[in-house]
């Protein structure tokens, strides 16, 4: 499975977003389900528009639209290679950028049965190992620790991003009205992503951090960089 693949929105409504996945398989659209990426605010793409994966070290578009994808400038009905640095367009307005490091293949041997990453490298050194094993179990606790967190914890830590959000963010072209519906409309999937969280449902939960995102799709905007910091936290703890 390719890692650190790099999923940058860099032209619509959630321009400046970026994305780090391990690639198996990755849906992009209006509705990706669950661990696909989603994009809002374009009628032209579909729900279900394009899919990533690997194969062979690499990263390929398989096309899921109608309407086709667009890989550099050329239309593609089917499927295409993405070098890195490839870039897409899904639909009118979303423009994206992949970035990866292809993987070389090679065969299996001998050494890598028996000795594999912990007999070279940098994990070949206990030092490294202890600092390593220190820090997964620093995750787990704080994995458990935001686990134990109820709905009344997760809102009083929203509260004063609520408040900044409606007494300093000021974005042109929209109204005191749209942000105070904006800012309730957050708060609910606030509590939806604490809900779903403590189930357990973490690719859910992620779902909803990406539609809280998408409300303004403003990096500047205490909403969304809420949002992307609970994202973090939820891949952290997965």
């Amino acid at each position: 499975m390719l890692r650190d693949v790099e999923i940058r929105v860099v032209n619509g409504p959630m321009a400046g977003h970026t994305e780090r996945i391990d690639l198996g398989r990755k849906v992009l659209g209006r509705e990706p389900g669950a661990d696909g990426l989603l994009l809002t605010g374009d009628e032209h793409l579909s729900r279900r528009h394009a899919e990533l994966s690997e194969r062979d070290g690499e990263v390929w578009l398989q096309n899921l639209s109608r309407n086709g994808s667009v890989v550099n400038g050329k239309l593609v009905q089917s499927e295409a290679r993405l070098r890195p640095g490839t870039e897409i367009r899904l639909g009118d307005r979303h423009r994206l950028e992949v970035r990866y490091r292809p993987v070389r293949q090679r065969p299996v041997t001998g050494d890598d049965v028996s000795g594999g990453l912990l007999s070279t490298g940098p994990l070949a050194k206990p030092a490294v190992r202890i600092a390593l094993a220190a820090y997964l179990l620093g995750m787990v606790f704080l994995a458990v620790g935001f686990s134990l967190r109820d709905d009344s914890d997760v809102l009083s830590e929203f509260a004063e991003i609520h408040q900044e959000y409606e007494t300093s963010y000021r974005p042109e072209g929209v109204s005191q009205d749209a942000l105070q519906r904006r800012a309730e409309q957050a708060r609910m999937l606030v509590q939806q992503m604490a809900a779903k969280e403590r189930a357990g449902l973490d690719a859910e939960a992620r779902r909803a951090c990406r539609s809280l995102m998408a409300l303004d799709s403003d990096p500047s905007s205490p909403i969304y960089r809420y949002a992307a910091r609970s994202l973090g936290r939820l891949e952290a703890s997965n």
